[in-house]
């Protein structure tokens, strides 16, 4: 028990040693750390408070050249002392024409950029093209038009170029100016230019210059404030540097340097370069695809340089790793496609890549382009395009529902294309598989609620895939009880026509109703009768147009008739109109004349003083009977006399109109008209007769004094034939009376006129008078307030005909009217028509009426009305 005791107590002591050795030492470390820490925030600060630096490189230097003009002329070397270098053009083929070639006579060996400056005018307006000159290959670049005498400047980037010019006349060129700039390289030197682009100042303790087998240092001490800078003269060519490094107090700044000096001019004039140079000319500006989708990359290059060589085309990633590459060995001018196959990165997003095209024997990177890498994730997206938003139909019908739904995501997908009722109830639905960018269409039946009214559906779009409603639309649908109804959407308001005329009456009617139905269109009368009536089917919505003819009344006036339509369906009028019926007809206005007769009989109311009075069958006008006068002497100065018995004293105006047949050239009988002062054999008369004498026909006015004859007037006209026509006029003036008279051939034509006054007697009688033999007398109107040889037709348009045809129908007479919508019509072939027809004709022909009269009378005066 003690020993063992002893020993615990000496472990317990060796323990207690231990946990303080392990103490100090824990501490120990903490303090160490602790001053790492602190060192290393110090640094940290220190480093973050220290300026940024960044480089900038000069290694070109600008130079000028003179230039150089020729053809085939001669050559001229041009400078600024204002020496002007004239060409003349050469006919060729019909055009004058002028090749002129243009190079620098002292270029620098490398360059990047070279600009020339061409100061020229013509003698006459010209046409010129620009071709580069590469190595004797002219490649059109630029066309001009230079106006005549008006100087201007052609600028190029070309060492070598050629002009030519042309126009359909002899010109000259003048050049008045030519020099060359150009962008050298630097091939003993650049500068290297240190600027402080941090937020604090930095100490600049030296540049080292690298490349795989040199470094140079270049010692300073400078220190550079915000913004500050120091430029450095290094003697050695850029090209043979990769590496620039500048040392400050707490880092060191690396500048990677990839600068090849342009391809070597060689000896100016043509040639050109020697050296390949690449050029990318079409390329995929961007790709799109899946995450890491292998994707295809088309690059198209040129080689635009002056020897053949190898170009290396490259893909960089936005990391600068190269995706892909391909070589390429080109001769000057030939192009070709470049494929490359690249992997896109594995996330989505948007990347800016780059294609480069490296020159294998210059080292030069030749030209480099941008590439959008546009990486996706392909899910369909649907929604819907186009649908029937309005149902409307039947109850409990089947209506068709067209939808289109269209994929507006990057990968095809299924859509389910459902219609929903207004309790969330689906009514029919299908799948549809629609690619990406399409639009799939499809029609559902869907039938409709069995009660009427107006409802609100829904149809969505449901991605089959997933269940997600991509997109919902409302749907308004009607259940209707279907019935039609009609009214009149246009009539006639009002109709005009001749007596007994058909017309017609156009009518539209309209279903308003939302079914198709039958409808009966009446037309009624005044007095209630249906004139006429015809039966429409008409869809829902629809018009229909309907003619009917209607035969006018016989009598003139005005009338109200009515327009009705009954729906079949209910057998109730749905609607009627009323139109205005306007019956026009001629009608005999007024009849001036006195007395008049076609001497079919014996006139009544007449008697004769001397000679036999009869009527003639077949000697009247046509075949017709007429008054036949045969003189015995016995009447007032030897004239038969058959004459009026009423007295006409009491007219101031009297005008008479006879027809005078069988008259023979050698008759030399006196027919005509006797004014008489009284109604005796003793009485004075004044004598208006025709004579016939041979080849002529005397047409004279005589006084009967009572005791001699006394020619008063008279006219010879040519014998015409056996009928004429005599007009008298007659007037009174107080004591002086004026009588004229004209005679007219059969058709009416004027053959000749006489006038003549005397003061020795009042007229109270008119009669007709033969002497020294027979005579004969057709068709006589006698008038005092109208002229007999007329007929008037009033109330017409204008440009309409009336005509004027006997019993036979002959033309008597036609007329247009004019703007008074009168027509006048003669009736000398025919004073007196018996059964007479009056024909109204519109301004194309077509008869309006045509009305037959009893008589119509020479004075008559007929309206249309």
């Amino acid at each position: 028990m003690y020993r063992r005791g002893q020993a615990s107590a000496v472990g317990a002591v060796f323990l207690t040693l231990i946990v303080i050795l392990l103490a100090a030492l824990i501490a120990r470390q903490i303090q160490v750390q602790t001053e790492v820490q602190k060192i290393a925030s110090e640094t940290a600060n220190q480093r973050s408070g220290e300026g940024q630096l960044s480089l900038t490189l000069n290694y070109t230097y600008l130079t000028s050249s003179l230039g150089k003009i020729n053809n085939s002329q001669y050559t001229c070397i041009q400078s600024l002392d204002g020496i002007t270098c004239n060409f003349d053009s050469r006919l060729s083929g019909g055009t004058h024409t002028l090749t002129l070639n243009f190079s620098a006579t002292n270029p620098p060996s490398y360059f990047y950029n070279v600009t020339s400056n061409l100061y020229l005018s013509s003698s006459v307006t010209v046409q010129a093209t620009l071709y580069e000159n590469n190595g004797g290959i002219l490649i059109a670049r630029s066309t001009y038009t230079l106006p005549a005498n008006s100087p201007i400047i052609i600028t190029s980037h070309f060492v070598n170029y050629t002009l030519i010019f042309s126009s359909t006349s002899p010109f000259r060129i003048s050049i008045d100016f030519l020099n060359y700039t150009f962008q050298a390289y630097n091939s003993t030197g650049f500068y290297a230019k240190i600027t402080n682009i941090g937020p604090s100042p930095t100490r600049l303790y030296g540049l080292w210059l690298l490349n795989s087998t040199y470094a140079r240092r270049i010692n300073t001490s400078t220190w550079l404030e915000p913004g500050a800078s120091q430029t450095f003269s290094v003697n050695l060519p850029v090209s043979s540097i990769s590496e620039i490094r500048a040392v400050t107090t707490t880092r060191i700044n690396i500048f990677e340097i990839n600068i090849r000096p342009p391809a070597y001019t060689g000896a100016p004039g043509p040639g050109g370069a020697t050296y390949p140079h690449f050029t990318i000319y079409s390329y995929n500006s961007s790709i799109v695809g899946a995450p890491s989708s292998s994707e295809r990359l088309v690059v198209g290059l040129v080689n635009d340089g002056g020897a053949s060589g190898v170009a290396v085309v490259r893909v960089l990633d936005s990391s600068g790793n190269v995706a892909s590459s391909a070589s390429v060995s080109l001769s000057p001018g030939q192009r070709t496609d470049v494929s490359l196959s690249v992997v896109l990165p594995p996330a989505s997003g948007n990347y800016q890549w780059r294609i480069i095209a490296i020159n294998n024997v210059t080292g030069n990177q030749d030209d480099a382009k941008t590439v959008l890498v546009q990486v996706v994730t392909y899910t369909p997206v649907f929604y819907i395009a186009s649908y029937t938003g309005n149902i409307t139909g039947a109850v409990s019908s089947r209506q068709l529902f067209d939808v289109t739904v269209t994929n507006s995501g990057n990968a095809t997908g299924t859509v389910r294309v459902r219609v929903l009722d207004q309790a969330g109830n689906t009514v029919n639905g299908t799948v549809l598989a629609v690619p990406p960018g399409a639009s799939v269409a499809t029609s559902l039946a869907l039938t409709l609620p069995s009660s009427s009214g107006t409802y609100s559906w829904t149809v969505q779009a449901v991605d089959n895939a997933t269940g997600t409603i991509h997109d919902s639309k409302p749907i308004t649908v009607r259940a209707v009880v279907y019935q039609p109804k009609f009214s009149i959407q246009s009539y006639n308001t009002s109709i005009t026509g001749a007596a007994g005329s058909k017309q017609k009456i156009v009518v539209a009617v309209a279903n308003t109703g939302n079914a198709t139905g039958a409808v009966q269109v009446n037309i009624i009368d005044n007095n209630g009768n249906t004139l006429n009536s015809t039966t429409l089917s008409i869809p829902a919505g629809q018009t229909a147009t309907t003619t009917l003819t209607v035969t006018l009344p016989s009598s003139r006036g005005t009338y109200t008739w009515r327009i009705n339509v009954t729906n079949q369906a209910t057998g109730k009028i749905d609607d009627t109109k009323t139109l205005l019926v306007t019956v026009k007809d001629i009608y005999l206005q007024s009849r001036c004349a006195l007395i008049y007769t076609p001497f079919e009989s014996l006139p009544s109311g007449w008697s004769s003083i001397g000679g036999s009075w009869s009527i003639a069958p077949g000697y009247g006008v046509g075949g017709t009977s007429a008054l036949k006068g045969v003189d015995n002497d016995a009447g007032p100065g030897g004239d038969s006399v058959y004459y009026w018995q009423s007295s006409v004293s009491s007219y101031a105006n009297l005008y008479a109109l006879v027809q005078v047949t069988n008259v023979n050239s050698n008759d030399r009988i006196y027919v005509g008209y006797g004014l008489l002062e009284s109604a005796s054999s003793s009485s004075r008369l004044y004598e208006v007769s025709l004579y016939a004498r041979g080849q002529s026909v005397r047409l004279n006015i005589y006084l009967w004094t009572g005791a001699s004859w006394i020619e008063l007037s008279n006219i010879d006209v040519p014998y015409s034939g056996t009928t004429y026509v005599l007009f008298l006029s007659f007037s009174k003036s107080g004591t002086l009376n004026s009588i004229s008279a004209t005679l007219y051939d059969q058709g009416g034509n004027a053959l000749g006129s006489t006038s003549s006054t005397n003061s020795l007697f009042s007229v109270n009688y008119f009669g007709l008078i033969v002497d020294q033999g027979t005579g004969y007398f057709d068709n006589l109107v006698v008038a005092s307030t109208c002229d007999p040889r007329y007929v008037q037709v009033n109330g017409l348009s204008s440009g309409w005909t009336a005509e004027l045809r006997d019993s036979s129908g002959n033309l008597v007479s036609s007329a247009v009217a004019g703007n008074s919508g009168t027509a006048t019509l003669s009736v000398l072939k025919l004073p007196v028509i018996l059964n007479g027809s009056i024909i109204i004709k519109d301004q194309y022909g077509s008869v309006i009426i045509q009305k037959t009269f009893s008589q119509v009378v020479g004075g008559d005066t007929y309206s249309y009305g």
